[in-house]
């Protein structure tokens, strides 16, 4: 009878190499000699930016606080609209998408369109003077 020779769980190693971390893309998108920059959609952006070019123009009228509460005022209401915004969603789609679909909306002619083309509405009604005759036939039809 042959004797079954028992492996040590010590040998039963298996050398390999794990590359997980190059694949974790949130980790490695974004990351600049060790600086993370945060993800920004581009309605962040939009409204970030023309935030704050709208208190740069109107900062007669608002910057009245001082130069502490102003630079406060000028740096935080930008983030917060953007941080705000990240999660914006019209009607279930992109802000810019639904933009879109609002400019369609406003510019498209008031009657319609027909095969491509504007439908022009008549302003008159018009009268047909064709003439139609409706005949009477007694045809008897049979129940299936």
């Amino acid at each position: 009878m042959a004797t079954e020779t028992r492996v040590p769980d010590d040998d039963l190693t298996l050398d390999c190499r794990v590359y997980t971390h190059a694949r974790r893309h949130p980790i490695i998108i974004g990351n600049i000699q060790g600086l993370r920059i945060p993800p920004v959609t581009p309605a962040q952006l939009l409204v970030g930016v023309g935030s704050l070019v709208l208190l740069v123009v109107t900062q007669p009228v608002w910057a009245h606080f001082g130069g502490a509460v102003n630079g406060l005022i000028m740096i935080a209401t930008p983030v917060g609209l953007a941080w705000s915004a990240r999660a914006l969603r019209v009607e279930g789609r992109a802000p810019w998408r639904a933009a879109m679909g609002w400019f369609a909306l406003v510019t498209a002619p008031r009657a319609g369109k027909r095969l491509g083309r504007v439908e022009r509405t008549r302003s008159f009604p018009r009268s047909y003077t064709q003439r139609a005759w409706i005949a009477e036939i007694d045809v008897e039809v049979p129940y299936r």
